[in-house]
């Protein structure tokens, strides 16, 4: 899969289903080694990803320890070799459970480690209020 970033003006419909990319963002950065480029994105940048699901990989999170610097995730089977050094773990905030409680049951505390492990995290500054949250959504 590919994926394009555009600015906010422009539709994906634009173009015929080619919209004009965004500029303002480098690929490539931090360029380590002799191959490795950092690169300013033209108009035309698509990002290549491939996005696996548990359902396909066959290996859902069954346990997690979570640390003040690190979280350790134990499978239910291997992934490594599915898994390459630069990919990310993206964790739905609702599907974190904690002491058998969801997202919406959860004291504060709770919620704020479940946040914490799914990578989403709630932008301070918005003004929709703690019923409709903003939120960033970040891997691991």
């Amino acid at each position: 899969d590919r994926l394009r970033i555009v600015p906010p003006s422009v539709h994906c419909g634009d173009g015929d289903g080619a919209p004009v990319g965004d500029t303002s963002f480098k690929l490539g950065c931090p360029a380590f080694g002799r191959r490795r480029v950092c690169r300013h994105a033209v108009t035309e940048t698509d990002i290549s990803v491939k996005i696996l699901t548990s359902d396909a990989a066959g290996a859902w999170i069954n346990h997690v320890e979570v640390g003040s610097r690190q979280s350790i995730l134990n499978f239910t089977a291997p992934i490594q070799h599915l898994l390459a050094d630069s990919d990310l773990i993206v964790i739905e905030l609702d599907d974190v459970r904690i002491s058998g409680k969801n997202v919406t049951e959860m004291t504060p505390p709770q919620r704020h480690e479940a946040y914490r492990l799914s990578g989403e995290i709630e932008f301070q500054d918005t003004l929709a209020g703690p019923e409709a949250p903003i939120t960033r959504v970040l891997g691991h």
